[in-house]
């Protein structure tokens, strides 16, 4: 089940949560995202298991073992199908109320050209309990992730999807997945409150005081001209240094 502390977030954000015993979650969520179910109760597995007996989804490779799908078949199923699969996850037994990235798309490389390029952008969210997991659907991660915001306001958020970090406008969330997605998912961890923080390295240079210092300083004097630089720009002067001065 999801955890108490984000059962109001996951309703908000569209959270589709199928109930089954047969380690079809995976495929179920899948489902949901390609052709959702329309009925007032979402989460009864009746009707995905006849859309599973017919749907044209290739899901030859995805083979589930007692503790649900392994992430590491995700590349092939995602290449078979034009899929582009984000997976976030929640331990319900961990005190830490966070949801965190674990699978970043094989094609992440720039979230817009993925969707340019035709590929379904499916963000899934998997429950973690022990040895066992469970997928669930997202439908709305900016909603989901918005929750974990302190003092989040309504202006919109475009967050990045291998690292939850937010950007303001969708042209600097783009620019940032350039260089974020270059690396595996990633979590912040923060210490314990109390916690005794200490340095890892213990580097001597960088705590004793400087044996030496040095300043330096020059003035400039400003003649005037007039020197074209493009089209729109003129200088009216220049910088011409006249003495510099060095204290040790």
């Amino acid at each position: 089940p999801i955890p108490k502390w984000l059962e109001g977030a996951a309703k908000k954000a569209g959270v589709v949560n199928i109930k089954n015993d047969c380690n079809n979650c995976f495929k179920y969520s899948i489902i949901s995202e390609i052709k959702p179910n329309k009925a007032v109760n979402k989460n009864k597995p009746e009707y995905y298991k006849k859309e599973l007996a017919v749907t044209t989804i290739d899901f030859t490779d995805v083979l589930a073992d007692d503790k649900g799908v392994p992430l590491h078949q995700l590349p092939k199923f995602e290449q078979q199908n034009k899929f582009a699969i984000y997976v976030f996850e929640v331990d319900v037994n961990s005190k830490d109320q966070i949801i965190y990235p674990v699978y970043p798309s094989n094609f992440k490389r720039h979230y817009s050209e993925t969707v340019k390029k035709g590929y379904r952008v499916i963000d899934l969210l998997r429950l973690v309990d022990g040895e066992n997991s469970h997928f669930c659907r997202i439908g709305s991660i900016a909603k989901l992730l918005h929750s974990q915001l302190c003092g989040a306001g309504r202006d919109p958020i475009h967050f990045c999807r291998a690292c939850c970090g937010t950007q303001t406008t969708e042209e600097a969330r783009d620019n940032h997945n350039l260089h974020c997605h270059e690396h595996d998912s990633q979590r912040v961890t923060y210490p314990e409150p109390g916690t005794r923080l200490e340095l890892k390295k213990d580097v001597v240079m960088k705590k004793r005081r400087a044996p030496y210092v040095m300043y330096g300083d020059f003035e400039c004097i400003m003649p005037p001209s007039n020197t074209s630089k493009g089209t729109a720009t003129t200088l009216i002067s220049s910088h011409q240094m006249c003495g510099y001065a060095l204290k040790g």
